[in-house]
């Protein structure tokens, strides 16, 4: 919640904001379901997504950057595996913990969605 505004996703991909007395504002579409929280950060709200295929969950998922006022479309980056955590702002950079073994961590810059680093963890032994 922001500015009066409340923002929420549901199982279809689809993205809202609604004012706290419960009235539309903007609607937007994910790529796949939404199952986290989203977090507004300087007039943009963040939200990770899980691509389905036949309504099974595959490794897939996106994160997008959405005006908070419009609900138009900042950026949207594709990644490895499903987003099932809340994504974290530090500093300039939005921390993403996909579900995936591969990548354990995944960091963007705020402005322009461009990767900035990912933790991989070493391989076990």
């Amino acid at each position: 919640m922001a500015d009066g505004r409340v923002f929420f996703g549901d199982i279809s991909g689809k993205i809202y904001a609604v004012t706290t007395a419960g009235e539309p504002l903007w609607q937007a579409q994910a790529a796949g379901l939404i199952q986290t929280a989203p977090i507004e950060h300087n007039g943009i709200v963040y939200f990770g997504s899980g691509l389905l295929d036949n309504d099974e969950e595959v490794d897939a998922g996106e994160i997008l950057a959405l005006d908070a006022e419009t609900g138009a479309e900042v950026w949207r980056r594709p990644i490895p595996a499903a987003v099932f955590t809340t994504p974290v702002v530090i500093g300039d950079e939005l921390v993403v913990a996909p579900l995936n073994f591969s990548a354990l961590l995944l960091v963007f810059d705020l402005e322009d969605g461009t990767q900035t680093w990912e933790f991989i963890p070493p391989a076990s032994e």
